[in-house]
């Protein structure tokens, strides 16, 4: 495979922008009028990190598999945010470049904290053609929704103080007039005044009471939206726990494979197709900074414990890795985490001599049955010549025994992959992110019951 490397942020743009199009037109052909809310206003040309949209409600149960027939490419996540608002990430890969992404918010109202902003019917009766590709709400509509979700999020910086002016001037009665419909009169007027002398000093002075007039103007008019919305909450949630959206990916593999290499690499290429990122080296406490962890020089230096220091060693790291994974790595799945680890507790299943094992390696792996497995493991294996070569750490023949013992480790695991090191980085990277793209588009399709 040979890998053409982005080296433009221009040309990373034209890839995203070539992908949406493409799921433009598989909505399309679907049947699916799509309404994007807004910062459209350079698209085809260029995209923002996440398009938000709605749907009419009939259509928002058939996004699915209108997505999944956007040629060459995969849903990867599909995040339930409310009742009815989907975060959908559509990677493409294997196309001789790096992975790109498009985070899709689709939604069919306008929601926060379970209350209607603006209903879908509304949304999607009041709008316009944009360059023919898709629909856009009228200005007011736009304005609306974009002052109340920076108000609601409680953050307005000067570059929304500039897009939300630009719409309050194309048509700046009707803009006053939806102001009156969530905030009190004098707080309206002097929102209104504040755009036309450009003098945000009231707005961000006064956020938190303007969050409340939202919350507040919305709900007396649908007194019984926050009973229904925490109820529903309360089960997207546990769907959430039960189905994390998170990844949880170990790195296995001989001195000179590059673990690390490739894990950095993987982390910054997969970064959007997830909440957030994090790193971990052995076990679920010890978090990698970016600096890196300091290589260790010589694994096998010291002796290994006797038997029984060397169980007692087993017991604590079976404590470190369930209660690491109860109280760290199982809340970051469950908020979308990429979690990466560089080696696991079935390093020591290969290597004794340097966690100091000298203990029955039987009761060793029992102890792995009993302690929460990653989603994958891929293992980055490449000749003993290979390794040697770039590290020399342990003895050639020590490299023959590892490689060996990891090779039977991962073919005895069911979500193990092999990896060819051998190759150049770029393959090898793209080789590991292709199997974890190929995972988390395998369990979204199936979650999402979408009939092939």
């Amino acid at each position: 495979m040979v890998i053409v490397q982005i080296n433009t942020e221009e040309l990373y743009n034209e890839l995203r922008c070539s992908l949406f199009r493409d799921i433009l037109k598989a909505l399309k052909q679907q049947g699916i009028k799509l309404t994007v809310l807004h910062g459209y206003a350079e698209f085809p040309k260029k995209i923002g990190s996440d398009i938000d949209c709605t749907v009419c409600e009939s259509d928002l149960k058939r996004i699915p598999n209108a997505l999944y027939m956007v040629p060459n490419a995969k849903i990867i996540q599909c995040i339930q945010h409310e009742s009815m608002a989907f975060y959908y990430i559509i990677g493409r890969y294997n196309n001789n470049y790096p992975p790109v992404f498009i985070q899709f918010d689709v939604s069919a109202d306008y929601r926060r904290n379970g209350i209607v902003l603006l209903s879908s019917e509304e949304l999607n009766t009041n709008k316009n053609k944009f360059k023919g590709l898709f629909w856009i709400p009228s200005i007011e509509l736009e304005f609306a929704y974009y002052i109340t979700k920076k108000i609601l999020k409680g953050t307005i910086t000067n570059e929304h103080m500039v897009y939300l002016n630009n719409l309050f001037i194309k048509q700046p009665n009707e803009c006053k007039q939806i102001l009156r419909r969530f905030f009190s009169k004098d707080n309206a007027f002097m929102i209104s005044n504040a755009i036309e002398t450009k003098d945000w000093f009231y707005i961000i002075n006064q956020i938190k009471t303007l969050r409340k007039n939202i919350i507040m103007s919305v709900t007396i008019t649908s007194p019984g939206a926050s009973l229904f919305y925490w109820i529903k909450e309360f089960l997207r949630y546990i769907r959430r726990v039960r189905f994390s959206t998170g990844a949880m990916i170990c790195f296995l593999g001989t001195d000179g494979s590059g673990k690390t290499t490739v894990l950095n690499q993987v982390e910054k290429d997969l970064a959007p197709a997830f909440r957030r990122t994090k790193k971990f080296h052995l076990f679920p406490w010890s978090e990698i900074n970016n600096e890196g962890n300091n290589p260790v020089q010589d694994p096998h230096a010291k002796p290994p414990w006797n038997k029984v220091i060397s169980i007692a060693k087993l017991i604590i790291w079976w404590i470190k890795y369930t209660f690491g994974h109860i109280i760290n790595i199982f809340p970051l799945l469950v908020c979308s985490t990429l979690v990466l680890f560089d080696r696991y507790y079935q390093d020591i299943l290969v290597d004794q001599k340097r966690y100091r094992y000298g203990g029955p390696l039987w009761i060793a792996g029992e102890v792995a049955k009993v302690i929460a497995r990653p989603d994958i493991f891929l293992l980055l294996d490449a000749p003993p010549e290979v390794l040697q070569s770039r590290k020399q750490e342990i003895s050639f023949e020590e490299t023959i025994r590892q490689r060996e013992k990891y090779l039977g480790l991962i073919n005895h695991l069911s979500n193990g992959h092999i990896i060819d090191a051998s190759k150049d980085i770029d393959t090898v990277v793209a080789d590991a992110e292709t199997v974890i793209l190929d995972y988390m588009a395998r369990r979204t399709t199936l979650r999402l019951g979408i009939s092939l």
